[in-house]
């Protein structure tokens, strides 16, 4: 996958997929709004997103903050991280 323009979906993306699986329809939501960055698919992720229990978007807020963490402590800079994460996303198909 090449270099994401939005860092913080690929993000939640790696979040989402390490959290409720890279062959949910939710990842795949996100998956498609990180590749194609269009607003329509961000919108349906979103969409996708709130169907979530409250917990399950807490296990995921806690995977990000690891995540962040993980990079900052890396000393690397949003774009490195989007690079790294982008390189790292499953493909989401079953």
């Amino acid at each position: 996958m090449a270099a994401t323009s939005n860092p913080a979906l690929a993000l939640l993306a790696k979040s989402i997929a390490d959290v409720v699986g890279a062959n949910s329809e939710l990842y795949r939501d996100v998956l498609r709004a990180v590749e194609s960055d269009e607003y329509v698919d961000i919108m349906l992720a979103q969409a996708s997103f709130d169907t979530l229990s409250g917990e399950i978007k807490r296990e995921i807020s806690e995977r990000v903050d690891d995540l962040v963490a993980t990079y900052l402590a890396k000393g690397q800079s949003v774009e490195e991280m989007a690079d790294e994460l982008a390189g790292k996303l499953p493909d989401g198909m079953a």
